[in-house]
């Protein structure tokens, strides 16, 4: 099926009518169905108010000058040759959005800023903020520290903001 999904795409795309090509990957094996029970977690409700302590970062990094948003906008070879994002990174199966997201923002953030060259640099940690801003209260395990106030949910989902909080809280800036 997904062949045939491509090579009918694809067969599009050379007609003019898809403005891209796609190629078969590693999930090409798996039924849709075999690619929701594995990578489509049944993560907890997010919107729940008690979940999250939603950090909001003071600072303004931007300001509005008025000028016009361009249509399109690349991050690799941005601005005469820089490169502002690292390599694409596979989260797999785990559900960790939210660390792969926060740490995106915050590498960004560092290459735009001159603090990091992102064309060589591998970029943050996630699965540090997937073991260290996850909440583990409650845990019967007497080695585990009450990680409480980042209340993510390591492989079982998270919020941005209470990843850079774990960041801001523990030396980031």
């Amino acid at each position: 099926e997904s062949r045939k999904f491509v090579n009918s795409h694809n067969q599009r795309a050379a007609e003019g009518k898809e403005t891209f090509t796609v190629s078969l990957n590693k999930f090409a094996a798996m039924t849709e169905d075999e690619f929701a029970a594995r990578y489509l977690n049944n993560f907890k409700d997010l919107d729940d108010p008690t979940v999250g302590l939603n950090y909001n970062c003071d600072g303004v990094y931007f300001e509005d000058d008025g000028s016009s948003v361009p249509d399109t906008l690349t991050w690799v070879g941005y601005a005469g040759g820089e490169t502002r994002v690292t390599a694409v990174k596979d989260q797999g199966s785990c559900g960790s959005c939210w660390s792969f997201g926060s740490s995106a923002a915050i590498e960004g953030f560092m290459c735009a800023s001159g603090l990091k060259d992102c064309s060589t640099w591998s970029g943050l940690s996630t699965q540090q903020m997937v073991d260290c801003a996850s909440n583990t209260k409650g845990t019967t395990d007497p080695n585990m520290i009450d990680l409480t106030p980042y209340d993510n949910h390591a492989c079982n989902g998270g919020l941005e903001p209470n990843a850079m909080r774990y960041v801001a809280l523990n030396g980031g800036q």
